[in-house]
């Protein structure tokens, strides 16, 4: 099964230099919108518990996911 999800919000900005090792974030007026695609047993009771994240090469214009 193939489920599609998008997940939106507003990113942080964050500065580095003020105190070292130390993020301090600055704004939060960066918008942004992703999506996520789950893939996934029908049946849940052949679910193992592993979870795989790849990332989707859209270089191409198209979604290229090299490991599926």
């Amino acid at each position: 099964m193939e489920e599609e999800y998008f997940v939106e919000g507003k990113a942080h900005r964050y500065d580095f230099k003020t105190k070292p090792g130390v993020a301090t974030p600055l704004d939060t007026h960066y918008p942004y919108k992703t999506r996520m695609i789950v893939r996934r047993p029908v049946n849940p009771e052949k679910f193992n518990g592993t979870v795989v994240i790849e990332w989707l090469n859209v270089s191409a214009k198209y979604d290229i996911d090299s490991d599926w």
